[in-house]
């Protein structure tokens, strides 16, 4: 980390010891505070009918991007490969014979439980430019966003 980098952390629980407490709805700091803003595993713990209030604030701290996880349910298979010559190659599949998945008694909603992959892209269209979206290669029922303002 170089000396100007700065890291400020917001959580609900002050028992967490965040930087700030405080909600993603209604984040308490200037516009375009932060050059990124990271927010993992946070949205699907408020209602989807709040989803765009907290876009809007991300968009409104952020200077360049926000990057974001949300649990994508899906079955997958994964395989990973490190062979000499084509070096270490990871393929996450779509098990296409998923069966519906348990709910989750913390989340409010995840992608393919409650709100589809295109509708949720299609919110985040609405604030920002998707730049790229990948699923976590350890914890593949974590689906990460690059969006730019």
């Amino acid at each position: 980390m170089s000396p100007q980098t700065k890291i400020v952390t917001i959580d609900l629980n002050p028992d967490l010891n965040p930087d700030v407490v405080g909600d993603v709805r209604n984040l308490p700091f200037e516009d375009e505070r932060f050059d990124v803003v990271l927010c993992c595993q946070i949205l699907e713990h408020i209602p989807f009918s709040d989803i765009k209030r907290a876009l809007s604030e991300l968009r409104r701290v952020a200077k360049h991007k926000v990057i974001i996880s949300v649990p994508h349910k899906r079955k997958h298979l994964k395989i990973e490969i490190d062979a000499p010559m084509l070096g270490r190659k990871i393929y996450i599949i779509k098990y296409p014979f998923s069966k519906k998945y348990i709910r989750s008694k913390q989340h409010c909603w995840e992608i393919n439980r409650g709100v589809s992959y295109k509708n949720f892209k299609r919110v985040l269209s609405e604030f920002f430019y998707i730049e790229k979206t990948f699923l976590n290669e350890i914890n593949c029922v974590h689906r990460f966003f690059v969006l730019k303002k």
